[in-house]
């Protein structure tokens, strides 16, 4: 094992932290004192990171989450390549494996992507699988053996292969013409997370998906047009804020309506009633 040595948190005793060809593998006793904020975001490897020991972290939260969207880690979670993610600890200490499996060595191994929208089967991973895998990984970078460093290879590459399994059995195809689950929950999180109504394109590109796939798959997953939807979203929000003390003309333009009149006129003929009129129910009703 190494020296101890201080983190922002606490202090790590690294009890080993190898590299190879298909990853790279740390294992760490953590005696965590002070509560932070971590940040992970790996580039060209998926993080799998298990906790052999009780997990103390309270929260975490993807960046691509809605901002309000906290959940608490499963003892073994997956940060895909490029994504960002934040981890805020609870004090104690923990023992944790993490194994950066290269994105560059999968695609050779395996000729199939994932299409889906892996964050929602990240935080909580919970495959036997995986994390008798990691368990071996350990063991055998921590006392290696004969052909130690083919048996690592062998060990990564099924790890590839189940987390593979993991996010297609987790994540079962959307009926014929329908949009994922997935791509639904993106579509959704990106409207309410600005008030800035965003474009089809946007939405096409953050589903990986033409503008006209999206289009002709969200009129069969809700029967309307995704122009529609958003309205449809714009007035709830509108609802919420008019029930707060804010003049109506600051929440049209915080609803990015170019005008209160404008605002008025949308508000009237999704609901019936002017922006005014359902302020004066609403109040009349608490």
């Amino acid at each position: 094992m190494s020296e101890p040595y201080q983190i922002s948190a606490g202090t790590v005793v690294m009890e080993a932290n190898s590299r190879f060809p298909s990853a790279a593998v740390q294992v760490s006793h953590l005696d965590l004192v002070r509560r932070k904020q971590h940040v992970l975001k790996p580039e060209g490897a998926y993080r799998i990171d298990l906790c052999v020991t009780q997990r103390r972290a309270s929260r975490m939260r993807f960046e691509r989450w809605a901002a309000d969207r906290f959940e608490r880690p499963g003892r073994l979670f997956v940060v895909p390549p490029g994504e960002t993610l934040a981890v805020w600890n609870d004090l104690g200490r923990e023992t944790v494996i993490v194994c950066h499996l290269y994105t560059e060595v999968m695609s050779r191994w395996l000729e199939e992507t994932i299409e889906t929208d892996l964050l929602d089967m990240s935080a909580d991973v919970a495959s036997e699988a995986i994390g008798q895998l990691m368990l071996r990984l350990r063991e055998e970078v921590c006392h290696p053996g004969f052909a130690s460093e083919t048996m690592i290879e062998g060990l990564t590459l099924q790890l590839a292969v189940e987390l593979q399994r993991h996010y297609r059995e987790a994540s079962p195809p959307a009926e014929s013409g329908r949009l994922a689950a997935w791509r639904l929950r993106r579509i959704d999180d990106r409207i309410r997370s600005s008030d800035e109504p965003p474009s089809l394109s946007e939405l096409a590109a953050l589903c990986r998906l033409s503008i006209r796939q999206l289009s002709r798959g969200f009129r069969a997953s809700h029967g309307i047009s995704i122009g529609q939807h958003v309205a449809r979203l714009r007035i709830e929000k509108a609802k919420e804020a008019l029930a707060s003390d804010q003049s109506i003309k600051i929440v049209a333009w915080q609803l990015g309506f170019c005008s209160s009149a404008a605002f008025s006129f949308a508000f009237r003929k999704a609901t019936g009633l002017t922006p005014s009129e359902f302020r004066g129910l609403t109040a009349s009703r608490r």
